[in-house]
């Protein structure tokens, strides 16, 4: 996809490529000693500017000249922007500050200047605003933060503002906190702008002069900052092409001056809190060719009229509005031809596979998760160039057909949880980019197909819960790149081979569970050194635990440096019950279940050396000894089951300490003693976690341990006998002394004042009389009444 965000960076490197040939004179002698004294200046250790050598800087690297009179007037310190990898220049960072300003602000005929990916930080240079002439400036960081470095401060940006040329302005992920600066909106040439990935919170001021003011802009990027409140109307921006507005917190309608931008491409909108419906006017974007609304609370229904007109068409993205429809007929062709089509969580209306999709012959990623499809798996999918299939979470039947093996793009497959039957097809050999393959929660049966390893770039491979038998293939061995592999709830049997430890050595995820292995756990599982989840529950494992388990590292870290979760479900029993982590959760989980099985031996020391667990399920075995002493040391420790064996002696103290603990359960076992007291163990009063361990004394259990009745008593006598003696008579004394103390302050700050004070004196005790005379005076009068009402009644007794 075609980012709006990058659009600078194109422009920009097709402004150095179109300089990049030139017949100029030789580069002045000052800029020349400016760019070698910048230099000099650089811990350069990669050589990435071992060209600046010789009289001409004109032909150095990254370096271009004015072909008429020498001067640079282009300077290029980022690396190209087809090479994923940047220059660092990080480690030249001086205080903080971005010094290299006082070199480049002596370059005052610069135009192009490009600091992109260069990983500089502190303020802008107050120096930058001597290059004038600037038409291009790119201080774009590629990353929003890296700890290492301070964040350029907002209070500097306006050493931006006398580049009055200026037609190229990127300075996004750069973490700037205030609002847009007035300034802004005086760059009347300004046709590029990519503030995105800030923290502005407002268009006040310099952009919301900006939108009333420049007809010039073509491209605006404002992605990831904390825009807030309605989403704002576009102004004089008649001639935009592209506009981001994505990941900020805009809510109410989409406005429907957007509407009006004949010439927009690009329009993203996703990640914000819109709602309402999409009008039928998006049909008049005629230049329409990527639309997302990604992730929003948009509702209504599509049909054929908005897209009557969107010819250009070829990204959309309506994902994740989970009260949007599309509904069109049948026999609907449509005019574009998409490459991408994203349509998760919506619903689509009509109960077979949308047939316009058949005339859709250039779609690369197509993701269609929960979108209420069903019927038969469509043959015709293998006429589209797919690299993303994405049909998960649906009711679609019938068998995979073997043509998605034809699909030699093909590099992300979710058919999950849907009601496919039939066999995995055999025939997986041309699709040798494929890593992720995600089969799980359907009907499949037979077995796992060897040609699975000829797929050498597969690093998820997923096809739990389904009814597969046998044993795994052999050929798995050539998948030396998974990473997680989830082959749960099946019907596979015989033992784990030895060759998955000995092969896949990237792999993290392991999930065995709920099958029919047997035999001991293979030692060879102990070189998966990044290894963090690792689930062997519900089989017929026997023998020992190995003790080389605290080999696996991975399960010592807090989170998993890897980025390849997207996508991925995984799940397990942790806290009782059955959680599913997916997303940005499940790189921090570290989980050990090796739960229902016959294993036999001691819990091994060892594995209280793994404390980034955050589950460690043994229950439902043969295990025996004691509890290992040092279980506090698995600090990251949230859920503890080791019930259901044959465990003894007492509950090490060691695991009060595990202030994560929200799940215990030690049922069933022969412990003995009291139960450990302190910190997180007082909040699980559930007696249930240690039922059937008779020997167990102690809170939350009704059992009282011995000497528990004589400490409960009134220590009467200790405290009497304390009185009696020593600091028992001393803090007695000072108690009943510091009583007097005030009662005689209070009494005499009263009387004290009376006895000087002659007027108050007079005024209390007229205050007094007054009272005593107001007293009287009411009890005199209610006894008068008593009185009369006793005549009365009297009287009419009589």
């Amino acid at each position: 996809m075609a980012k709006a965000s990058y659009v600078a960076g194109f422009l920009l490197a097709s402004l150095f490529f179109i300089g990049g040939i030139q017949l100029c004179a030789a580069c002045i002698q000052r800029d020349r000693s400016a760019l070698l004294k910048f230099k000099g200046s650089l811990q350069d250790p990669s050589n990435l500017l071992s060209s600046w050598e010789g009289q001409d800087c004109c032909h150095w690297k990254g370096v271009s000249c004015d072909q008429n009179t020498g001067h640079v007037i282009k300077l290029h310190l980022s690396k190209s922007y087809s090479n994923p990898w940047c220059m660092d220049l990080s480690s030249n960072i001086s205080d903080g500050q971005l010094w290299l300003g006082k070199f480049f602000g002596s370059l005052n005929k610069l135009r192009y200047l490009n600091l992109s990916c260069t990983h500089f930080s502190g303020k802008v240079p107050h120096q930058l605003g001597n290059l004038t002439n600037l038409q291009a400036l790119n201080l774009r960081r590629y990353s929003s933060y890296d700890g290492n470095f301070q964040r350029p401060y907002a209070d500097n940006f306006h050493a931006l503002q006398n580049m009055s040329f200026l037609r190229v302005l990127d300075i996004s992920r750069n973490s700037f906190n205030s609002s847009v600066p007035l300034w802004l909106g005086n760059l009347k040439s300004l046709d590029t702008l990519n503030l995105g990935g800030n923290e502005f919170d407002s268009i006040e001021g310099g952009l919301s002069s900006l939108i009333n003011n420049n007809c010039h802009l073509k491209s605006l990027v404002l992605s990831g900052n904390r825009f807030h409140g309605e989403a704002f109307g576009t102004g004089q921006l008649r001639g935009l092409n592209d506009l981001d507005l994505s990941d900020n917190l805009l809510r109410g309608p989409i406005p429907s001056s957007l509407w009006n931008l004949s010439s927009l491409r690009v329009l993203y909108l996703s990640n914000n809190q819109l709602s309402g419906v999409i009008p039928k006017s998006l049909g008049q974007l005629v230049n329409l060719e990527e639309f997302n609304v990604y992730n929003n609370s948009l509702e209504g229904t599509l049909s054929e009229i908005h897209f009557s007109n969107l010819s250009r068409l070829n990204a959309f993205n309506i994902a994740y509005n989970y009260n949007l429809t599309l509904k069109v007929s049948s026999d609907w062709i449509p005019p574009f031809s998409l490459q991408e089509i994203y349509m998760d969580n919506c619903k689509i209306e009509g109960s077979e596979f949308p047939q316009w999709l058949r005339t859709q012959e250039e779609v690369s990623y197509l993701s269609l998760r929960n979108a209420s499809i069903s019927g038969i798996f469509p043959m015709w999918l293998q006429s589209m160039p797919l690299s993303y299939l994405i049909l998960s979470d649906n009711r679609i039947n019938g068998s995979i057909p073997n043509s998605l093996c034809r699909l030699n793009d093909l590099q992300f497959l979710d058919l999950s949880r849907n009601m496919l039957h039939g066999q995995i097809p055999h025939c997986w050999t041309d699709s040798l980019n494929l890593f992720y393959i995600d089969l799980s929660s359907n009907k499949l049966s037979g077995t796992i197909p060897a040609s699975i390893g000829n797929l050498p770039s597969l690093m998820q491979f997923h096809v739990n819960n389904n009814s597969l038998s046998g044993k795994l293939p052999l050929a798995l061995i050539n998948c030396s790149s998974l990473i997680s592999m989830d082959l749960g709830e099946n019907k596979l049997s015989g033992t784990i081979p030895t060759w998955i430890g000995e092969n896949f050595l990237h792999l993290e995820i392991l999930r065995l569970r709920q099958k029919m292995f047997t035999g001991p756990i293979p030692l060879s599982l102990c070189r998966f050194s990044r290894l963090r989840i690792l689930d062997l529950g519900y089989n017929s494992l026997v023998g020992r635990i190995p003790l080389c388990f605290s080999n696996l590292s991975g399960m010592i870290e807090i989170y998993s440096s890897r980025s390849g979760f997207y996508n991925e479900k995984v799940v397990q029993v942790m806290k009782g019950k059955f959680l599913e982590y997916t997303g940005s959760v499940l790189p921090l989980v570290a989980n050990m279940d090796l739960s229902s099985n016959k294993l036999t031996g001691h819990i091994p020391d060892e594995l209280t050396t793994l404390v980034g667990l955050l589950g460690l399920n043994l229950s439902h075995n043969n295990l025996s000894g004691s509890i290992p002493r040092n279980i506090g040391n698995i600090t990251s420790l949230e859920s503890l089951d080791l019930s259901d064996n044959h465990l003894s002696g007492t509950i090490p103290n060691s695991m009060s300490i595990l202030t994560s603990l929200s799940y215990l359960n030690l049922s069933h076992n022969k412990l003995s003693g009291r139960i450990p007291k302190g910190n997180q163990l007082q909040t699980l009063t559930d007696p249930s976690i240690y039922a059937g361990n008779l020997k167990l004394c102690g809170d939350p259990l009704p059992d009282k341990c011995p000497g528990d009745e004589e400490q409960e008593q009134p220590p009467m006598s200790i405290g009497l006998e304390n009185e009696e003696h020593g600091e028992g008579k001393f803090e007695k004394f000072w108690f009943y002394f510091v009583v007097s103390c005030g009662y005689a302050t209070g009494l005499w700050g009263v009387f004290g004042i009376l006895i000087v004070k002659k007027n108050w004196r007079i005024a209390y005790f007229r205050y007094a009389d007054k009272a005593k005379d107001w007293v009287l005076v009411m009890v005199a009068v209610q006894v008068s009444r008593l009185k009369r009402k006793m005549e009365r009644n009297n009287n009419g007794t009589e």
